[in-house]
């Protein structure tokens, strides 16, 4: 059984590709993260915030714009 890109929409395409940009963008922010992150005490968008994660942030923000496209 071949795979053929043809046989799936555009739709499909792109939103299988949003999930993999967020969760590739999110694992780099989590690793650039400063502190040690525990999802219990820790919302996910502190990922993203300037102050708590200065080197990670952007990688997180821009998952979540591309997201957003």
């Amino acid at each position: 059984m071949k795979f053929r890109i043809r046989n799936y929409s555009v739709s499909s395409i792109t939103g299988l590709m949003a999930v993999i940009v967020f969760t590739v963008f999110t694992f780099t922010s989590l690793v650039l993260y400063p502190t040690p992150y525990n999802p219990l005490y820790a919302w996910l968008s502190n990922l993203g915030n300037i102050y708590l994660n200065p080197s990670g942030s952007i990688f997180f923000n821009l998952g979540c714009f591309y997201r957003e496209l």
